[in-house]
């Protein structure tokens, strides 16, 4: 439904509330109204689940139910809930957004696909060139979310290798993400699932075409202020530091990188591990695309992403 049953409904019923637009009031009129918005915690989970939520679980009887759109996404109902229109309207219909005036998408990949090209580019990108001759990594998952109480999984649960040229799509998708730079970067990765909520985690190999030191590497990692670096080898210090630290509990660093894990091999062979602040990278990188389109110039980016550069950790 997208009428004052749906999502759609919602912020102009708040406004007919406050004597704005041309909605009927549905709430008794008020000189200030907050909505809180839980995104994903709705009424069927809040009657399954109410255990949990004592409070939310004792207005559902007294609770207006209404409808999300489709698709049921957070882009999309985010688009919705903002905008009081449909998503054919308001356009916004998923994680891939349609450049005005280009016959091309811009899309946000996933946290630990941003872990793997920051890895490439920080450690192999010089000049203009870059120096890979090989690409392996390994994204250990966690198994799911510490908000979360279900697809727990009790023991390590090893995926399969899908894709014959890339293994799962962390490789792939990174991989594309250098193709629109005309590279065709050699990549391959394999993903288990751990029993912990806390973070993934990346090991890493990475093969050069020329000799490279452990103290060239760790200076590169260093040096990238998008690169979160560490002498922490634990997921759940990592995590800790984020949660009573972060913007909102989240690093939006785009790696950290444990650097004494860091190794060469035979001069060119560079190993290591990396831990992936979950969803905080691919947020940093949808908050710049999103000004990209408002504004083009990457200067004018740059300047207006500057309030949350101050997330961005060199050291944890």
């Amino acid at each position: 439904r997208y009428d004052e049953g749906g999502l759609a409904g919602v912020m102009p019923a708040v406004a007919a509330t406050l004597g704005v637009g041309p909605t009927a009031p549905t709430f008794p009129s008020a000189r200030r109204a907050v909505v809180v918005l839980v995104d994903g915690l709705g009424y069927e989970l809040i009657r399954r689940r109410g255990g949990h939520a004592p409070f939310l679980r004792s207005l559902l009887p007294a609770a207006h139910r209404i409808t999300a759109g489709f698709p049921s996404t957070t882009a999309t109902s985010m688009g919705t809930f903002g905008t009081g229109l449909p998503p054919g309207a308001h356009g916004l219909l998923g994680y891939e957004v349609l450049v005005p005036g280009e016959d091309r998408f811009v899309q946000i990949v996933s946290c630990n696909t941003h872990n793997i090209t920051t890895l490439i580019k920080t450690i192999t990108h010089e000049d203009g060139k870059y120096s890979l001759r090989k690409g392996t990594f390994v994204c250990m998952r966690r198994s799911n979310d510490v908000s979360q109480a279900d697809s727990f999984v009790p023991a390590p649960n090893v995926g399969k290798h899908e894709d014959p040229d890339f293994g799962t799509h962390h490789a792939r998708d990174a991989h594309h993400v250098f193709e629109t730079l005309s590279l065709d970067l050699n990549v391959f990765s394999s993903a288990v699932k751990l029993n912990t909520q806390y973070m993934h985690s990346i090991w890493f190999n990475l093969e050069l075409d020329r000799d490279i030191t452990v103290e060239e590497v760790k200076k590169r990692l260093r040096d990238n202020p998008l690169v979160a670096v560490t002498d922490k080898r634990y997921a759940n210090l990592i995590f800790s530091f984020g949660r009573d630290h972060g913007y909102y509990g989240r690093i939006l660093s785009q790696t950290v990188a444990v650097m004494p894990t860091i190794a060469v091999r035979h001069k060119r062979e560079v190993y290591g591990f990396c831990f992936t602040p979950q969803d905080g990278n691919s947020l940093l990188s949808s908050v710049a695309a999103t000004l990209w389109l408002i504004d083009p110039e990457w200067e004018s980016v740059r300047n207006r992403i500057q309030p949350i550069r101050r997330w961005l950790y060199r050291e944890i």
